[in-house]
């Protein structure tokens, strides 16, 4: 296709606010140590999307009425997401703190365009690299926008794009109001209204209740003060490093299973079984280092997100609105990755999510709420650490992400938008044939992913579109 023919036009946009009055909206969120961390990193972005039915009598125009209107009605439920984040500082203190005004700004945003010339093949098709025009389904391509940008744009942007033979559901939410967690359960709450319809009127109750009341650890306090008078002048934004590629690899699930019970054999240490996923960041980290060419004396981390939900005792319920989500540091010399093999990495993840009990996730979340900080701001603290021989994992898999209907039944496809991916991303995600079968979306330099299709050992398991 030409560039001219996958021009996305606007069709029209507006802003979506809560159908009825919400008593609690009158309260203040407040953002805590796990919110606050996200401040200058990008929004949420994820896309599903639908192949139109066969039939000739789909009406987009009519799509996207309802869709707003299920979008209204879910508000409702998900009020802090029609607001804008507000910052008190305190002088004295030479410290602010940020919080969700629910009744500021005037809602959701809400975008219906049109990219009529593509297909589903073109843009989600078995083609070398991510297609760039992905980036444009997504509140219109402003994939720069930061959590702290909370307080004068939307906290939740939908944007609808209609394809020649499909239609493309944008979601981008600020990732310092929620994590992957709460996220999904917006948007499966969303898809529960959309597809609700009795004897033709809208069942605006849902099956989940997402619970907003900040979870506090004991000893620590609800108002969580960041060390600065004015936030917006320690926010660092990403630069986007033009040699950086986008590339999805898919594992079915006999691959996976034969992953995993190579990474058993080849470490029978009686420390526990290893797991899938264990046995799949190994290999992923192993891979990546071989491809980047990282000396052999240099330290590499891989870094694990884990849900603190499940953690504690007893644990948090799934329903838990927020930033829940820590990341778990792995670290070793290059040359004892390398040499020793996947049993060994996948034992040293192993050990490290193992580890990670009701103790270690309390002590975690009482530590960041003691001392708030903001990821790659100008304290310079986790990302800086080590970034280059760092990999980042997103852990979607678990989200029943193929399970989100708009009345078009099943997505084809549900692609990330241009989030903060640098070299050494990883998002992992559920694939579209289910059991356990997984891809990922690898995002590295030009020259380390040319050498990551080339490598042997992860070329056995993967597959690449």
């Amino acid at each position: 296709m030409a560039s001219n023919d996958v021009e996305v036009k606007l069709i029209s946009q507006c802003f979506i606010k809560p159908k009825s009055r919400v008593e609690e909206s009158e309260k203040p969120r407040y953002l805590v140590a796990g919110d606050l961390r996200w401040l200058a990193i990008r929004y949420i972005q994820t896309g599903f999307v639908y192949k139109k039915p066969i039939t000739n009598d789909f009406d987009i125009n009519s799509f996207v009425e309802k869709l707003k209107q299920s979008l209204s009605h879910a508000l409702v439920y998900y009020y802090p997401l029609a607001g804008r984040f507000t910052t008190v500082t305190y002088a004295d203190e030479h410290a602010c703190s940020i919080h969700v005004d629910c009744n500021k700004g005037p809602g959701a945003l809400f975008i219906h365009a049109s990219c009529v010339h593509a297909s589903v093949l073109d843009i989600v098709g078995h083609t070398s690299y991510t297609h760039p025009i992905i980036g444009s389904f997504f509140n219109l391509g402003e994939a720069e926008v930061i959590g702290y940008d909370g307080h004068t744009r939307a906290l939740l942007t939908l944007q609808v794009t209609e394809l020649k033979d499909a239609v493309f559901i944008g979601f981008t939410m600020n990732h310092s109001i929620a994590d992957g967690t709460s996220f999904m359960q917006f948007v499966s709450s969303l898809s529960e209204i959309f597809c609700s319809e009795n004897d033709g009127k809208m069942n605006v109750s849902i099956s989940h209740l997402p619970i907003f009341e900040p979870f506090i650890p004991e000893g620590c306090n609800l108002l969580q003060k960041l060390p600065y008078l004015e936030p917006n002048k320690i926010i660092s934004r990403l630069v986007d490093d033009p040699r950086v590629k986008d590339k999805i690899f898919h594992f079915s699930s006999s691959s996976i299973l034969n992953l995993k019970k190579k990474a058993n054999l080849e470490w029978s240490e009686g420390l526990g079984k290893i797991s899938s996923f264990q046995a799949l960041v190994a290999l992923v980290w192993i891979s990546i280092i071989r491809a980047q060419k990282l000396p052999a004396q240099a330290m590499a981390t891989c870094v694990v997100p884990v849900d603190s939900r499940a953690r504690f005792n007893p644990p948090l319920s799934p329903d838990q609105f927020g930033n829940l989500v820590v990341p778990l540091f792995v670290k070793s010399n290059v040359s004892n990755l390398v040499e020793n093999g996947l049993g060994r990495a996948a034992m040293l993840i192993h050990q490290g999510v193992a580890g990670y009990d009701h103790n270690v996730a309390a002590e975690t979340m009482k530590a960041m709420m003691n001392n708030p900080f903001v990821i790659g701001g100008i304290d310079k603290k986790y990302m800086d650490n080590d970034k280059i021989n760092m990999l980042n994992f997103a852990w979607a898999s678990k989200f029943d992400i193929y399970g989100v209907d708009f009345g078009l039944g099943k997505p084809v496809a549900v692609p990330s938008g241009k989030i903060d991916k640098k070299d050494g991303m990883v998002v992992v995600k559920a694939a579209y044939d289910g059991g356990g079968s997984i891809d990922l979306e690898v995002s590295l330099c030009a020259e380390s992913m040319i050498a990551l299709e080339s490598d042997q050992e992860f070329m056995e398991f993967a597959s690449s579109f």
